[in-house]
C-alpha cells in the first residue's frame, strides 16, 4: 500500500530510490520523508502494509522511530 523512502531531501540517493519507487510500484502510495515528523503530516488512513527504505546516510534512529510509528497506527 505504501512505499515509504526516508532521508535527506538534499541527497541525490534518495531522490533516486523515490524516482525508482514511483516507477515500481505504481500501485501504491509513495512518499518521500525526512523523520518521524514529516510523515505524521502524511494522511495514511487505509494503509495496510509498508514497504520502508532510505538513503544511505539515513540515521538508524529515524528508520526505527519510523517502523515504531507504523507498527502503532492500527493498534490505536
Amino acid at each position: 500500500d505504501l512505499v515509504l523512502i526516508v532521508g535527506s531531501v538534499h541527497s541525490s540517493n534518495t531522490d533516486k530510490l523515490y524516482m525508482l519507487s514511483k516507477d515500481k510500484y505504481k500501485n501504491s502510495k509513495v512518499i518521500k520523508v525526512e523523520n518521524l515528523e514529516d510523515l505524521k503530516k502524511h494522511n495514511l488512513d487505509g494503509i495496510k502494509s509498508c514497504l520502508i527504505t532510505s538513503g544511505t546516510s539515513t540515521p538508524l534512529k529515524a528508520i526505527l522511530e519510523i517502523k515504531e510509528y507504523l507498527g502503532g497506527i492500527n493498534n490505536e
